[in-house]
């Protein structure tokens, strides 16, 4: 009788195992399972949609663009999308959220017809400027208009690049906020970006003909500054406490750099210059503070590779700066 039972239950066994593998092998066979996500921006410009495996979760797209208005985030249903968590499991379609940019800003008309924002009222932890507003493009901002945004409350603030002018202290004091600048500005304001200890880059255009006093003081994650041909002025304390700065690149137009403007910027390594030795002797450096700037290795620029011994460099076809040797 036992020896029957034992028989049987290997049988069972034998048949679980079977139907298991079975089981297995159609898993393993199955087509994978994949579904659309759709955007909806909602009056903004078109965002593709995504193919995503059943199960897995969407990439986070760019964001639309809406003439007036600044983009939230994506829902669905009147319910925040998580693209970090929230898993597809079927086909969905997320809407855009925007807000009225005339709720949050206010703004002055310049000469040239374009708006220059004068106040920031909004409570934002990601502060967009828009490149237009009811119409009109905006151009600059304003004294003070972003002045000791705490890191606390704003993690980010992106300036579009239709702003060519920045005002005095409009960024000054946002200690830690991350400021993301997409244009080439023209005009910087006294202490315009003093103490924003985690702007890492900044494009200045032609057109820009001086740098203002502490304009970039205490930008210590400030690594490079390329000075626009046309500058002639760095003035007192522009740099001053950049002690990330790396590199400046300097026009020939250069003549003039006040007291300060480079105090404790110990990781300066290299000038690189537009002009000659003579032109570089030539311009005049206030000695007060100014050790970091007046000893690094100065580069003369050389489009060609140069016949004579000294220190030349160039850009090499994809831009990035390069030493001839």
């Amino acid at each position: 009788m036992k020896r029957k039972t034992y028989i049987i239950l290997i049988a069972l066994l034998l048949c679980l195992t079977a139907v298991l593998t079975s089981c297995k092998d159609k898993d393993e066979d199955a087509e994978p399972v994949y579904f659309t996500v759709t955007f909806d921006s909602v009056g903004g410009s078109d965002v593709p949609s995504q193919r995503v495996l059943k199960d897995g979760t969407a990439t986070v797209p760019e964001e639309p663009v809406r003439e007036g208005y600044i983009f939230s985030h994506w829902e669905k249903d009147g319910a925040f999308w998580n693209f970090e968590s929230q898993t597809v499991t079927t086909d969905v379609t997320l809407k855009a959220v925007w807000i009225d940019a005339a709720s949050v800003y206010e703004y002055t008309v310049l000469e040239s017809g374009n708006a220059c924002i004068t106040k920031y009222k909004g409570d934002l932890d990601v502060i967009k400027v828009p490149t237009k507003l009811n119409g009109l493009t905006v151009e600059a901002i304003g004294g003070g208009v972003f002045s000791s945004i705490s890191s606390s409350t704003v993690k980010k603030i992106v300036v579009s690049d239709t702003v060519k002018s920045v005002g005095e202290n409009a960024f000054s004091g946002c200690v830690d906020v991350k400021i993301e600048i997409a244009g080439e500005l023209t005009h910087v304001g006294e202490n315009a970006f003093g103490n924003c200890t985690a702007l890492e880059s900044v494009k200045l255009g032609e057109g820009l003909e001086r740098i203002s006093f502490a304009a970039f003081s205490g930008c210590t994650s400030l690594k490079s500054i390329v000075l626009p041909k046309g500058v002639t002025l760095i003035s007192e304390n522009a740099f001053e406490g950049c002690e990330s700065l790396l590199y400046v690149i300097a026009p020939e137009t250069l003549a003039t750099v006040e007291s300060s403007a480079f105090r404790d910027c110990a990781a300066l390594v290299t000038v690189y210059y537009y002009g000659t030795e003579q032109s570089f002797d030539a311009i005049s450096v206030s000695s007060s503070y100014n050790a970091d700037f007046t000893e690094a290795r100065l580069c003369l620029y050389s489009e060609t590779e140069p016949t004579t011994d000294g220190d030349y460099w160039h850009y090499d076809e994809r831009g990035n700066i390069r030493l001839w040797k």
